[in-house]
């Protein structure tokens, strides 16, 4: 299953109005519900899926994004996700983490070694955040792989937080790659599309949850 993330959509793309961004990029709404809309294409170069999740908070979007990059609490609302921790800062605004997941029956549990890099805009009012994970030889230098985990190598996808209002974001999450291991390739189109819907879903409700403890 398809969990995070390909090559990344240029942003000015990510940004355009969504029946814009539908037409003119092959996107097909598949999924409308709890706030979030779900769009997924088959990219015809590599010929893998890949998902685009939307969704608005009433938040700013550098409160959404704190909790977005707090990677310890990571577990708490990604899709499936059962253990997020910083592996490594590789500078102010890039660092390395570490997620393992266990997606629904029959896919495995999952382990990822992930790049992440952060480039505010704060011209126009928005936050990237980028992330490829690494190939087994780069990853395993940094966190030995289990036996009983399968490591996914080829993923790619971004985050961006976009300022709508004084307390509002948009989201957007987009995520393709390779699931890994032995996944027919229906199951992992059937089910990409969880991902981004889960995880959007997850962030907006752990948010919400925060703030009622306050």
């Amino acid at each position: 299953m398809k969990k995070m993330i390909s090559t990344i959509i240029i942003i000015t793309a990510a940004l355009l109005p969504l029946h814009t961004e539908a037409a003119e990029d092959n996107w097909e709404l598949t999924k409308n519900s709890s706030g979030v809309k779900i769009f997924q294409r088959e990219n015809k170069t590599t010929g893998i899926y890949e998902f685009l999740g939307i969704t608005s908070i009433n938040k700013s979007y550098e409160s959404i994004f704190n909790i977005v990059n707090d990677v310890t609490t990571n577990k708490y609302w990604m899709a499936d996700c059962t253990h997020s921790s910083l592996v490594k800062k590789d500078g102010r605004n890039s660092f390395i983490a570490y997620y393992i997941t266990s997606p629904p029956w029959p896919v495995e549990k999952r382990d990822s070694v992930i790049s992440v890099t952060v480039r505010p805009d704060r011209k126009n009012n928005l936050i990237k955040v980028t992330m490829k994970s690494l190939n087994k030889d780069e990853s395993v230098k940094l966190v030995k792989k289990s036996p009983s985990l399968v490591r996914v190598e080829h993923m790619d996808g971004y985050v961006i937080l976009k300022k709508t209002g004084t307390s509002q974001a948009e989201v957007r999450f987009f995520v393709s790659g390779s699931p890994g291991g032995n996944v027919p390739d229906f199951i992992a189109r059937w089910g990409g599309w969880m991902i981004p819907y889960k995880t959007l879903t997850g962030l907006k409700e752990y948010i919400s949850s925060k703030s009622a403890d306050k």
